[in-house]
């Protein structure tokens, strides 16, 4: 993008004093403004989501999208567009003695070290490059985030920040309503994705907020492998050539609902012998209680789980083995995994909560049921197990439809764009550029 047209786009929208203000000061500078804005994610919470949004905007330099490696995989997106420049001494140690990660209280202490030198870099670069938008994808220290955001804001930056829970999930106190109230009061545009969180921001946490909220949809993620063939992974995985197979991928926490999972193939196998469960995830939590209930209720032959993380290669075997995948979640918001299985061209089953229901178009790509209703859910596997296998290869191409046109990266991009231009112009009054 040329100078000429970095202008243009951020006069666009302001009234005709301002933009002879604004026409006159870069009339004035040498070196008019290049950057328009800077997304970081200090710590890398979602390497996923921030490869694709970043390829999805490496046509337009001006936009940085900053990070950490992706220390699970360091060699996982390398098509991307992301900056990885934060957690330098994190990533030395990491590359040099692996199992530090695996030292939680150690671990937590460097990523901390790494997350307040970030934003020292983030201030300083934002500066030097006079960058008017900064987007934030993580906050992790929401009292301390409120002032760096302050000492930003001071620069006459302005701040983005996109809000994947409105809430900590299973976290509703009334103090930390009140700290993210302060923070969302802060930033100047709150980016949600998808309508279910934003309605929760304003009914859980500030109704004075409303205005800042902009829906911008989680995009569809494509794998980062290519899957192998249905025959080869289900060797790989030990399934039979004939099993009906669901999957359910992601952190194990008690919100995902995989006790509702588990019980509800307990009371579909009854009558469908060849039924299949596969759980892959890293655990959030013990895994022990979910073994427990497996064996209790003489589900272990049935059952494969992998409570570990799940490579890139690993996840790719894991989706080709699969007919559908399965959200259970209890306390939904939105789901990258819900993305995921629409990118590999499966059939869903979520729960009626969040944004998971915006992924589903009813009995065409796959099926909501009620939350913590493991009886709809085990109707759900029955009916679409059900179907012939000529009306499962329907649905599963009707995902792979839905996720390209309805959640497109084009359209995210587009939308990311629109609304940084929106608030570089704000930014351009304050500092005078």
């Amino acid at each position: 993008m040329d100078d000429k047209h970095v202008e243009q786009v951020m006069l666009r929208g302001m009234t005709r004093g301002d933009r002879d203000s604004i026409e006159s000061s870069f009339r004035d500078d040498p070196d008019p403004q290049r950057s328009l804005a800077m997304i970081v994610d200090i710590t890398g919470t979602a390497p996923h989501y921030n490869a694709a949004l970043s390829r999805a905007l490496s046509d337009h330099p001006e936009v940085v999208f900053r990070t950490s490696p992706y220390f699970a995989d360091r060699n996982a997106f390398l098509d991307s567009a992301l900056k990885t420049d934060f957690l330098e001494t994190a990533a030395r140690l990491a590359d040099r003695w692996p199992t530090v990660r695996h030292k939680r209280g150690l671990w937590k202490t460097i990523q901390l070290q790494g997350y307040l030198s970030g934003w020292r870099e983030v201030l300083r670069d934002l500066v030097l490059t006079r960058t008017p938008v900064l987007h934030v994808q993580w906050f992790k220290l929401p009292f301390l985030d409120v002032w760096q955001m302050r000492r930003v804001q001071r620069r006459g930056v302005r701040v983005a920040y996109t809000v994947h829970n409105a809430l900590p999930h299973g976290d509703r106190r009334e103090s930390v309503r009140r700290t993210y109230q302060r923070l969302y009061r802060q930033a100047d545009a709150l980016i949600v994705l998808s309508r279910f969180v934003g309605q929760q921001i304003i009914e859980w946490v500030d109704d004075e907020v409303s205005d800042k909220i902009h829906v911008i949809e989680h995009g569809v993620l494509d794998l980062a492998c290519p899957m192998p063939s249905r025959t080869d992974a289900r060797i790989e995985l030990n399934l039979e050539p004939d099993a009906e197979v669901a999957l359910f991928m992601g952190g194990i926490r008690a919100y995902k609902g995989i006790t509702d999972l588990i019980e509800a193939l307990a009371i579909a196998s009854r009558n469908r012998p060849k039924l299949r469960l596969i759980i892959a995830g890293s655990p959030m939590e013990s895994f022990a209680p979910y073994a427990a209930q497996i064996e209790r209720l003489s589900l272990s032959g049935i059952v494969h789980a992998y409570p570990q993380y799940v490579s890139e290669r690993f996840k790719a075997a894991l989706y080709a083995a699969a007919d559908i995948a399965v959200m259970p979640h209890r306390d939904p918001s939105q789901s990258a995994m819900g993305l995921e299985a629409l990118g590999a061209g499966k059939p869903i089953i979520v729960t009626r909560g969040g944004g998971l229901v915006e992924l589903v178009d009813e009995a065409i790509n796959g099926y909501t049921v009620p939350i913590r209703d493991p009886a709809a859910l085990a109707q759900a596997l029955t009916r679409f197990f059900d179907r012939p296998p000529v009306q499962q290869e329907s649905m599963a191409a009707a995902s792979l439809s839905l996720g390209r046109e309805r959640f497109a990266w084009s359209k995210v991009a587009r939308k990311h764009l629109d609304l940084y231009r929106q608030l570089a112009a704000k930014a351009s009054i304050s500092r005078g550029i």
